[in-house]
C-alpha cells in the first residue's frame, strides 16, 4: 500500500486550558535522535500536541553529534546527547 501522505501539520487543536480549538505554533526542541516539534496554542502557549519524526540514519546521528561537539568546544550548554 502506498503512503498517502508524508507529513501532517495540524492547523488547530483543542487547548484544555483555553477549553477551545484554536491555532497551534511549532515549537523545535533541540536536537537529539530524534526531530521534536510541540505544537503549543497560539492564545496561551500550553503544550497540545507533540510530533516526533525519528530518523535512524548515519548521516542524522553524525549531524547531531557535530552540533553537540560544537556545542560543547564553544562552552554552551547543550542536554541533547547527555
Amino acid at each position: 500500500m502506498d503512503r498517502q501522505f508524508s507529513d501532517f501539520k495540524a492547523a488547530e487543536l483543542f487547548c484544555p486550558r483555553c477549553n477551545e480549538c484554536l491555532p497551534v505554533r511549532e515549537h523545535k526542541l533541540a536536537c537529539a535522535r530524534e526531530d521534536i516539534t510541540e505544537l503549543r496554542c497560539a492564545r496561551c502557549g500550553t503544550v497540545v500536541g507533540r510530533h516526533v519524526v525519528t530518523e535512524h540514519g548515519f548521516s542524522r546521528r553524525l549531524a547531531c553529534a557535530w552540533d553537540w561537539l560544537l556545542g560543547r568546544r564553544r562552552g554552551e550548554k547543550n542536554d541533547a546527547l547527555e
